[in-house]
C-alpha cells in the first residue's frame, strides 16, 4: 500500500496561502469599521474642568463605548471625589459628580501614569513627568457634560486603563 507522497514545500506552500487567505479577511473586515477622520471642531476654549479655562462644554460625539448608567458610582453629593490610579485602573472607572465638583486623582501604583482627555483639550490633564507614583491632579468640573479619560501608557480611550466623569448640574 502506498501513500500519496506530498513534499515538504508543497505543504508549507499550501498552510502559508490559506493563513494569507483568513489574515486578510480579517484585516478587511477591521478596515471596514475604522474611522481615520477627526471631524471635531473643538477648540481649547470650549473646555469643561477649570484645570486650565472655562467656557461652555460641548462634547463632540465620538466611537468611544457607551457605559451602562447603573455601571456609574454616584458621587454627587461630595465636593471632592477621590480616584485612585493604580497599575493599570482607576478606581472608580466610572463616577457621576456635581457640577464644581473637584475631581482629585492620585498615583497610588508603583509605576508613571498620565491623565490624557479624551476629547484632546476637554479638560486639562496632566503628563506622564508630572504624575509619577505618590504624585495628585485636580480639576474642578463646572460644567455638565462627559469626560471620557485615559492613561496612554496603559490604555486607550477604547480599552486598558480609561475611565469616564459624569458632570451633572
Amino acid at each position: 500500500m502506498t501513500r500519496p507522497v506530498i513534499s515538504r514545500r508543497r505543504l508549507l506552500r499550501s498552510a502559508a496561502s490559506t493563513w494569507a487567505i483568513a489574515f486578510a479577511g480579517v484585516g478587511l473586515g477591521a478596515l471596514g469599521t475604522t474611522s481615520c477622520s477627526n471631524d471635531s471642531d473643538q477648540s481649547d476654549s470650549d473646555q469643561g474642568g477649570s484645570g486650565g479655562s472655562t467656557g461652555s462644554t460641548v462634547v463632540p460625539e465620538t466611537d468611544l463605548p457607551t457605559i451602562p448608567d447603573e455601571d456609574f458610582e454616584q458621587h454627587t453629593d461630595q465636593a471632592v471625589v477621590e480616584i485612585s490610579v493604580v497599575d493599570n485602573s482607576f478606581e472608580p472607572r466610572w463616577v457621576v459628580v456635581s457640577a464644581g465638583t473637584e475631581v482629585r486623582w492620585t498615583n497610588n501604583g508603583r509605576n508613571d501614569h498620565n491623565i490624557i482627555a479624551e476629547p484632546e483639550g476637554a479638560f486639562a490633564g496632566v503628563d506622564h513627568g508630572q504624575f509619577s507614583a505618590g504624585s495628585t491632579h485636580a480639576v474642578t468640573f463646572e460644567k455638565p457634560g462627559e469626560f471620557p479619560y485615559f492613561c496612554s501608557l496603559h490604555g486607550t480611550p477604547r480599552n486598558g486603563q480609561n475611565g469616564v466623569i459624569r458632570v451633572v448640574a
